[in-house]
Order: C-alpha cells, then structure tokens, then sequence
C-alpha cells in the first residue's frame, strides 16, 4: 500500500459532497449523461473562481438525483471507502485545495485524488515535459541549467511521471529540495508507469505531491494520456519543453498549453533529430527560446 499524508486543512468527512466528488470520476463509474448532470449542476458555480460554498446549494437537487440512481451511490460510497484506506486527499471545485488554474479549462476535473501536500495554490509552477528517449546531451543541460534554476528559485516543478525527461524533471527537484508534482494517467492502486510508485514516498517527503483525476484503480489506457496531459498544461503558467517529436504527447501538451494562453518554452535540438522536430515547430510559432538557466529565470518571471 503506499503511503499518503493526511489531509492537511480539513478532517475526512464522509458528506454527501464528497460522495458526489467520488461518482464525478472520468471513469466508468457513470454513464455519459450522469456526467453530463453533474457538470451542467456543479461546474457553472465554480466559473469566476469562487473556491468556497455551502453544501445545501447543491445538496438538494443532487438528493433528489440519488433517489434514482442507488447502485450509483454504493459504487460512489465504496469508492470514498477506498480514497480514505489510502490516507488520500480528495478535492472538487470549491475546495480551497483544488488547482485554481484548472477553473480556467474548457473541461475542468470534477474530482481529482492527491497523495501530499497542496502546493499547487501557493507557488508558482514550472511544467517540464518532453521524450521518453532524451538524448545525453539534453539530460546533462537539465542536470546542471534546470538544476541550477530550482536550487535558486522558490518554485514547485510539474511533470507526468513518464520514464525519460519526465522522471529526469522528478529526480532534479528531489535532489536540490524543491517539491515536485506528478499527474499520473491512472489510479494510485495501478500507478503508471509501475516503477514510479517507489518515487511516491519521496515526492511527499519532499512536501510535493501525486496526483489523479481518476478512480483508486483505474488502470492506464493510451486516452487517458490525453487527459492527463491537459492537466499538465493547465496547472502552471509555464511549460517547458525539452525534446518533443511531431507527433508526441509532449506536442500534445504544448498543443494544451498554447490553447489555455500558457507561456511555452522549447530547449532548442538540432533539426536533424526526429525527436525534437516538434520543439522546433513550436520555437517558429513564437515558443521562448531556453539556451541556459539565466534564460529559464527571466522567462518565468516575465
């Protein structure tokens, strides 16, 4: 089992308003139209970022709404059951620990499950993605340019988890003490990629946090990365990208970010690697050029 921190503002309540934060998974927990009801009865209150509200705003309509749907509330309730065997902390629009930038998106999560500390509210975050095959070159820039930066900077670094510049990012944060955030495209009891659950424990300590939109034992699948990475774009103003093909996940953020009006930055590669062709696009589109930490510092305070 891994290990989680309690929540840090408020007891476990078993409510019914997290019981609805629990059937609001992106998973097969419900159907398309149950989904549909809860965002058009949920989400139009939590547009103008108002990050506090009284229950009894949505308590009754979503009481009348049970009375026909019992399986789902059991689901819902062993679902609740699950996040608190797991010490895990659990947030909704409203919240005051759900990710204010995600209020901005198009599709914000109606639920999300973290392990950790809630840092994404009280410092600036630096996003880093890119290749699942990095080049040396690109990893001893990261060691020594990105590592520098964090060591100097009061920021939390994001990532996704994923082997090669993403676990990179991990690890450098780790070293220098700075607290870092994963997205993983799963749920805690399936952690994905596998090997990343021996990081957790560390990235607590080191006051970052693991986080999920999904249901405790939803097991990765090829969309969930889709998902997941809108999230990345979305949690921070600045995404970094180091190594992007075309057709990439890593382009698919930067695709994200530059839709949410984020700030994007390419480590610059030569043209003839294919793994990097999609960095260059992004750099001919107006990306910031990163050449050295100096260029990462001025770029994230402008």
């Amino acid at each position: 089992m891994l290990i989680g921190v309690q929540g840090l503002h408020s007891p476990w309540v078993m409510d019914d308003l997290n019981i609805l934060s629990c059937v609001s998974f992106q998973t097969t927990l419900f159907k398309y139209e149950d989904f549909c009801w809860l965002r058009d009865q949920w989400l139009p209150r939590f547009q103008l970022e108002k990050i506090s509200f009284e229950i009894e705003e949505i308590s009754e309509s979503f009481r009348r709404y049970l009375k026909g749907n019992t399986e789902w509330y059991k689901r819902a309730s062993l679902e609740a059951k699950k996040i608190r065997s797991y010490n895990a902390n659990l947030v909704y629009p409203g919240h005051c620990d759900y990710p204010k930038l995600f209020l901005q998106l198009a599709c914000p999560p109606l639920a999300l499950v973290y392990l950790g500390h809630p840092i994404w509210n009280q410092l600036s975050g630096l996003a880093v993605v890119g290749s699942r095959s990095p080049s040396d070159l690109s990893l001893a820039w990261m060691e020594e340019h990105l590592a520098r930066f964090l060591a100097r900077n009061e920021v939390f670094l994001l990532s996704g988890a994923a082997r090669g510049i993403d676990q990179r990012a991990h690890a450098i944060a780790l070293r220098v003490g700075r607290p870092t955030v994963a997205i993983i495209p799963s749920g805690f009891e399936k952690i994905y990629p596998p090997e990343f659950k021996q990081w957790v424990y560390e990235i607590i300590r080191g006051n970052g946090a693991v986080l999920s939109e999904y249901s405790i034992d939803q097991l990765m699948y090829k969309n969930l990365f889709c998902q997941r990475n809108r999230l990345i774009a979305g949690m921070t103003e600045k995404v970094f990208i180091v190594e992007a093909a075309r057709k990439s996940g890593t382009i698919m953020t930067a695709n994200y970010a530059l839709e949410q009006d984020r700030d994007v930055a390419v480590l610059p590669s030569h043209p003839g690697v294919g793994r990097c062709l999609g960095g260059i696009d992004l750099l001919s589109q107006g990306a910031k050029l990163i050449v050295e930490e100096a260029d990462l510092t001025v770029w994230m305070r402008s």
